[in-house]
């Protein structure tokens, strides 16, 4: 696996604040005074199971890191809590700025798992604050904020208990492991961080009594990648890149094409259940 050529270097002008939300931005000069400390750091945990290495062959490392370069540039140290083997090696010897701590003994990702806090004690006694990357595995990184006494910041882009429930049942054992996870990261947590409206309704309502401040900030689009370069022909309206899952609400892309008759182009395909390709063959607009 190469790691060369890489542009870990990410322009992005319009992106001079995480979020608009007033609590958010409060949430982001604090991490600009407690910079100024020595050793600032913010520990990111990865999804159970998730790498660098993987986020690079999704094509999604650039994205993913593209934020946190911009907090290494505020003077915050940055440092990634990894589910991935000795193909993170790369990824650890040429970023510079990022530090990245990894299963190197490869062990079974179970005992990994569990044994996070003490394999990566030095680093994680460094940090100011930990971060989840999304609700699965965020134990991981609530058992090392607790035992550190230091923030968690506990982000999702979807509820994990809702695609458990919808993909097992309700009342399954995944469903009722990721409720109970979920749970316990969010009502742990300093502030919850999610992506919508959508979803912090969701999370309230599923969660209640949850007293956790829930900011959201968006997912960002890099405009001087994504931008217009003139009128050229085309033979699609939209364009989707992703998963054909249910959390990224195709179902609703596909009745807004119909109703509005438009060309839909689809590029994806991981996650996808038959029940999914069935509805995406039978639109008369792809």
């Amino acid at each position: 696996m190469e790691c060369h050529g890489l542009n870990y270097s990410v322009s992005l002008p319009v992106v001079t604040r995480l979020s608009k939300d007033p609590a958010v931005r409060r949430m982001e000069n604090q991490m600009d005074v407690q910079a100024t400390a020595p050793q600032s750091q913010l520990t990111l945990f990865l999804t159970r199971r998730m790498s660098l290495s993987k986020w690079h062959d999704l094509g999604l490392l650039r994205r993913e890191l593209a934020i946190y370069e911009r907090l290494h540039e505020r003077g915050i140290r940055i440092c990634v809590v990894s589910y991935g083997g000795l193909e993170e090696t790369p990824f650890a010897e040429k970023i510079p700025w990022l530090t990245v701590c990894y299963n190197r003994w490869t062990l079974p990702r179970v005992v990994y798992e569990r044994a996070i806090g003490f394999l990566h004690s030095r680093e994680l006694q460094k940090s100011t604050w930990i971060k989840t990357n999304q609700s699965e595995g965020g134990l991981a990184a609530w058992r090392a904020a607790k035992s550190l006494h230091v923030p968690l910041i506990a982000r999702s882009g979807f509820l994990w208990s809702e695609t458990e429930s919808r993909a097992h049942g309700t009342d399954s054992r995944q469903a009722t492991r990721a409720y109970r996870e979920e749970a316990t990261v969010f009502q742990n947590a300093a502030c919850a961080v999610v992506t919508t409206d959508e979803i912090r309704r969701k999370l309230v309502q599923t969660h209640q009594g949850l007293r956790t401040p829930v900011h959201i900030v968006p997912n960002y689009v890099d405009t001087e990648l994504f931008r217009p370069t003139g009128s050229p022909s085309r033979t699609f309206d939209l364009v989707y890149v992703g998963r054909l899952s249910p959390e990224k609400n195709i179902d609703l892309l596909l009745r807004v094409v119909q109703q509005q008759k438009l060309r839909l182009l689809l590029i994806g395909g991981a996650g996808c259940a038959p029940e999914w390709k069935r509805k995406v063959d039978a639109c008369g607009s792809l």
